[in-house]
């Protein structure tokens, strides 16, 4: 099968889903005012398309399953810990607004994740035997839990940073008052 083949085989729905992800990877790349739930909103996207995707493809999940939560979890540790280097501004508000730098992590992190279910779809649909093999769907499991951890856990950390921010200064303001 050529390359030529797969991508034009590829479904509209997918080519789609690129340009989404690649417009919101390009637009976390610049500075920018954000809510307080926007940092969860991609990676919770990328996160339930991985459980879904983990879910339906995986006929025999314990071992792939286990290997997709350790993963997940050392991934949201080390995204966390990447996070809280970021230099985020919180306005408490009401509504509370994020001042982000713009990050290139984002869009790799969902260019991976993407590539991950990409390449594995093409192998599935095109290599049936080789998708079946366990180390392809150990492999699999590993590099979505990993890559979804790392953005989920940075999501999370920018969001818990946000609200134990907007806490502090509500209590100083109470303290004050």
């Amino acid at each position: 099968m050529t390359l030529f083949s797969i991508l034009s085989g590829t479904p509209v729905w997918v080519w789609l889903m690129l340009a989404f992800i690649l417009y919101r990877g390009l637009k976390a790349t610049r500075p920018r005012q954000t809510s307080l739930h926007a940092p969860l909103l991609m990676p919770a996207i990328m996160f339930i398309s991985s459980l879904t995707s983990h879910a339906r493809q995986f006929t025999d999940p314990d071992l792939s399953g286990l290997l997709w939560l350790a993963t997940l979890a050392v991934g949201g540790i080390i995204g966390g810990m990447l996070a809280s280097r970021l230099k985020i501004n919180v306005d408490p508000g009401p509504p509370v607004i994020l001042h982000r730098p713009g990050s290139w992590i984002s869009f790799l992190l969902i260019l991976a994740i993407f590539l991950t279910q990409y390449i594995f779809g093409v192998i599935n649909a095109t290599q049936p035997l080789l998708a079946n093999s366990p180390t392809t769907i150990l492999l699999h499991s590993m590099l979505l839990g990993l890559f979804n951890g790392l953005f989920l856990g940075r999501g999370l950390a920018i969001f818990h940073f946000a609200k134990k921010h907007q806490r502090t200064f509500l209590s100083s303001k109470k303290h004050t008052a």
